[in-house]
């Protein structure tokens, strides 16, 4: 397996820490809001404040995952099933909302899809 496609992993955990630490830069007021209200059930009908929460939310997804496929990396190639899945969803968004992260998503999938599809050898 190639260096770029065993870093597979860590390239998603990457992604979601920058998701992560934009989502606390570009809302950095609902967040304080939400702490201000005391966390708990803070949300309600605030859509910004929930914005916020699904975006700190789907970057630690991504980070989760990121760990995952670096595990996975250690014994054997990613599924195929994974780059066709990520890259229906990045597809997807990024149609939806052109100026995003999806597009990095997008391109990590495609190289889960172009990667290996057997174990290697042992040495």
């Amino acid at each position: 397996m190639s260096v770029l496609y065993r870093s597979l992993g860590l390239l998603m955990g990457a992604t979601g820490i920058l998701h992560m630490l934009l989502g606390v830069a570009v809302f950095t007021g609902p967040a304080r809001s939400i702490w201000q209200a005391g966390i708990w059930n803070s949300i309600a009908h605030d859509y910004s404040r929930a914005t916020f929460l699904w975006f700190s939310c789907s970057g630690a997804l991504l980070l989760l995952l990121g760990y995952l496929m670096h595990w996975v990396l250690q014994q054997r190639p990613l599924p195929r099933a994974l780059g066709g899945g990520l890259a229906a969803l990045a597809l997807a968004g990024g149609i939806i909302m052109p100026v995003s992260g999806f597009w990095l998503v997008l391109i990590q999938a495609g190289l889960i899809l172009r990667g290996p599809r057997t174990v290697p050898a042992k040495q």
